[in-house]
């Protein structure tokens, strides 16, 4: 997205290696994780080496994680604040926050409370749908209750699904949505995506989770129809999805404008 930019020198960097060298000049593929104690002094030493000012990051947990530590990191996180980012990893979070709205799913704290079968059930910290189960009855809902780290019930939604992807500038203004489809989902990345019109219903999602979770640059939402037909949101993140070139390729390139932002231009 910013590789062909005049303005901004592109590195990358990573913890496992992957076709990145064959993208970047400038890659590294061995810095440590970010729950090794020594990531940020590493971290630190690779950002003054190579002169880097900005960091864009591509996962939910370092997008978490650097919000945190963004006053160790020795460079300026593109991205949202930290209160936003923990929306975006903790459903019960976002839920709670959402919990007055329509497009809110239900939700249920524990299996005994569930009363219409069938229910989704799924970490409450996980992303595009990795590791979420659907439960047809008690006795299956209570079998990955007890396998499901940090489990999260919702009920079920077996309408299409739409992948969000937003800006919004340093002002708080909310200046694009961007529906598309998710028509083969996998590893939680939607491969093949087409782009829908943002009608009223989707425009007003997008609205209310701006206000709600105060998003800076890129972000995005996911939703899916309910039976009833009625959009739900399923989660949100302040990184840059998978599929966001999708929206690239007709003129609208979301990393490049959060780059843009973040030196207020």
């Amino acid at each position: 997205a910013l590789r062909f930019s005049t303005r901004f020198e592109i590195f990358g960097a990573s913890s496992r290696s992957g076709y990145g060298n064959l993208l970047f000049k400038n890659y590294r593929d061995d810095l440590p994780q970010i729950n090794n104690p020594d990531f940020i002094s590493i971290f630190n030493s690779f950002l003054e080496e190579n002169n880097i000012k900005f960091i864009i990051p591509t996962h939910d947990d370092v997008a978490l994680y650097l919000a945190e530590q963004y006053k160790t990191i020795k460079a300026t996180l593109i991205g949202s604040s930290a209160e936003c980012a923990r929306f975006c990893r903790e459903k019960s979070r976002l839920y709670a926050a959402l919990a007055q709205e329509n497009f809110c799913p239900i939700t249920y704290s524990w299996p005994e409370d569930v009363d219409h079968f069938p229910v989704f059930i799924k970490p409450n910290r996980g992303q595009g749908g990795v590791d979420s189960v659907r439960a047809d009855d008690p006795s299956t809902l209570q079998r990955l209750w007890n396998k499901i780290s940090d489990p999260l019930i919702c009920e079920y939604l077996p309408g299409e699904e739409f992948t969000v992807d937003c800006f919004t500038d340093r002002n708080g203004d909310l200046l694009f949505i961007g529906p598309r489809t998710r028509d083969i989902i996998k590893m939680g990345i939607a491969f093949v995506s087409r782009t829908v019109n943002a009608d009223q219903e989707i425009r007003d999602i997008a609205i209310k989770l701006n206000k709600t979770i105060k998003p800076r640059g890129l972000w995005f939402f996911q939703i899916k129809r309910s039976e009833a037909g009625a959009l739900k949101i399923l989660e949100t993140s302040c990184r840059a999805a998978g599929s966001m070139s999708v929206y690239r390729q007709l003129g609208i390139n979301l990393p490049l404008l959060a780059a843009y932002d973040a030196i207020d231009m």
